[in-house]
């Protein structure tokens, strides 16, 4: 899992590089996971997102950047 998550989070600086104007959110599986890949990323993220959250967070959360 730790090497996915690496991967991934590689992905998107790519992603970040090449299209800047695109925005990353990352949906993570649960509040402490969220705060982990928030904290190591590699590059800005627009946000993360827990599925743990409420419906009424996530979308505060999804369409307020």
């Amino acid at each position: 899992m730790r090497s996915e998550r690496r991967e991934g989070l590689s992905c998107l600086t790519e992603l970040a590089i090449k299209f800047p104007r695109t925005r990353r959110l990352v949906i993570a599986d649960d509040d402490i996971e969220a705060r982990l890949i928030g904290s190591l990323s590699p590059s800005p993220l627009d946000g993360v997102l827990s599925k743990a959250s409420t419906l009424e967070i996530f979308i505060r959360n999804s369409f307020c950047h």
